[in-house]
């Protein structure tokens, strides 16, 4: 591999060296016919400084951080282009790529090029992040919180139940005494800012310790509630600069509001796309997940859920 890779180096160098030999005498007499920032040519084509930044900027190497060579590793970033170009050229003259198989891999980098310029163009370039979230992130990132995370089993009684501990004296108590018959505890979790879909953040960081949240929407129809067990300090951010802090909060706020465009550009595309599920085997699957909870119900339900 590294014989080769130094062989299409030195093909390149003189295949770079003779276009740029020959470039005044072409340019003398096809004025027109190049780019003014041609910087190589292969067969009829010519290599911009254009393709050269996209390729220089696009393509991980290690050495691009080294400022001491910088000249030489945009050089071996030409060449190594030059190369690359020479050797579709044989490939087509060859007659390769023509096949079944390479048109249906052409095809899938396509779709995928394609999908990469979507998402660059109607997400991350519309990212914002504005100076309200980055005061409220560097509110919450200091903090993590210790949570009890409750499932509301009967909506009627656990309005009752909320009622009750706004007026009672125990708060806590009076909680524990309804629990498990208004809300099933569901799990125990440490979160970070950043870690909760952010309206139930917004709802975690807003309650004080030992106080418990009103029911709310967790994700489209799952309703739940949230105790506050703990606060203390976020081990990460005690040991961050406040550079550190402020580019990580940023990150934060920036990743959500990637998600969220990521998922309306998702929807715009597949909403008029249309799925209907065989009945048939809705039901099939249906009659074999009961068969397996009755085989033996006692593995499979647990505070009266399946």
């Amino acid at each position: 591999m590294k014989c080769l890779r130094r062989l299409a180096y030195i093909t390149a160098a003189v295949v770079v060296s003779i276009a740029v030999w020959t470039l005044p005498l072409f340019a003398q007499k096809q004025v027109q016919a190049l780019p003014t920032d041609t910087l190589a040519r292969y067969g009829p084509h010519v290599i911009t400084a254009a393709d050269f930044l996209e390729r220089f900027e696009l393509m991980p190497y290690p050495l691009k951080d080294n400022r001491a060579r910088i000249e030489l590793t945009k050089q071996e970033f030409l060449q190594s282009l030059v190369a690359e170009k020479m050797l579709a050229l044989e490939a087509q003259r060859l007659g390769f790529g023509q096949d079944t198989v390479s048109q249906e891999m052409q095809y899938s980098l396509q779709r995928l090029f394609t999908r990469d310029e979507v998402y660059k163009r109607d997400v991350t370039a519309h990212i914002r992040v504005t100076p309200e979230e980055m005061r409220e992130g560097m509110g919450r990132y200091p903090w993590e919180l210790r949570l009890i995370v409750y499932r509301r089993v009967s909506t009627k009684e656990g309005d009752i139940l909320l009622k009750k501990q706004a007026i009672s004296k125990n708060k806590e108590k009076t909680f524990e005494t309804s629990r498990d018959m208004v809300f099933a505890p569901l799990d125990t979790m440490t979160v970070d800012f950043g870690e909760l879909e952010p309206a139930a953040e917004t709802i975690a960081f807003g309650l004080k310790i030992g106080e418990c949240s009103s029911p709310f929407l967790w994700g489209r129809n799952d309703w739940r509630m949230v105790k506050l067990v703990d606060k203390y300090a976020n081990p990460t951010y005690a040991k961050q600069s406040v550079p550190d802090q402020i580019a990580e909060v940023k990150k934060i706020v920036s990743r959500r509001q990637e998600d969220s465009l990521a998922a309306r550009v998702f929807i715009s595309f597949l909403g008029p796309q249309r799925a209907e599920a065989d009945p048939a085997l809705v039901r099939e699957l249906a009659d074999s997940l009961l068969h397996i909870i009755k085989s033996d119900s006692t593995n499979h339900v647990k505070k009266s859920f399946f």
